[in-house]
């Protein structure tokens, strides 16, 4: 599956700068309300896995994007993307679009972000077995972006081997990604094929640990 790599098109600082932990030229670090600065970059030898997401959302464009992508919605979908607090972002459609230089400081997993990239994968999902239906597009997506990021981010020196979901780092995302993207993304995929590790009870910030439940039984209770 093709990556589209739209990070040409980040500038520096970037339109969405709230999205962004940013430093003044004195090196002191701006409030998200305020504009300016350059984006924060991280050491590689630092980052040392991925924060995996669910977008909690579908994505259209607005009619700026659409102008600018000459009417085309797909296109107008990916720029949309370089909006999104994260590094990656996997559409429903089975795109795949890399969105911000692995090195940025992303706000997209709260204690993580420091030494994480971030996965967003889109959709509207309540979390639960009984409700969410990943389609194959998504997940086929979802998993070729986590190769990419474990490809690419090991080029740049980053020592990723751990996975990790949102609710660990965040007392509000419960179902961040949610019981049936994080087995087929995490535990059918990314730890048998790709090699990661996983974490369940670690917790950063008031996180919550990953539900035993989050597991192919179907359960679904969180």
């Amino acid at each position: 599956m093709e990556i589209l790599d739209l990070t040409h098109l980040q500038t520096d600082p970037p339109k969405a700068y709230h999205k962004f932990r940013r430093v003044n030229e004195k090196g002191r670090v701006l409030r998200s309300n305020q504009p300016g600065g350059a984006v924060v970059k991280r050491n590689p030898a630092n980052v040392t896995g991925i924060t995996i997401h669910q977008c909690a959302v579908s994505f259209g464009a607005s009619k700026a994007l659409l102008k600018e992508a000459g009417g085309d919605i797909d296109k107008a979908r990916h720029l949309r993307a370089l909006g999104v607090a994260c590094h990656v972002l996997a559409f429903d459609c089975g795109h795949v679009v890399h969105s911000a230089p692995f090195d940025w400081y992303v706000y997209h997993g709260n204690g993580l972000n420091a030494y994480q990239l971030g996965l967003e994968i889109e959709g509207r999902y309540n979390g639960l077995w009984k409700d969410d239906q990943v389609t194959n597009d998504t997940l086929e997506a979802a998993c070729a972006a986590l190769k990419y990021m474990v490809e690419e981010g090991r080029k740049l020196g980053m020592p990723i081997e751990w996975i990790y979901a949102h609710r660990q780092s965040s007392a509000t995302r419960r179902g961040d990604p949610g019981a049936e993207l994080w087995t087929r993304c995490v535990l059918l995929y990314a730890v048998p094929i790709l090699g990661l590790k996983t974490d369940p009870g670690f917790t950063v910030g008031g996180g919550r640990p990953v539900p035993l439940e989050w597991d192919a039984n179907g359960k679904g209770n969180y």
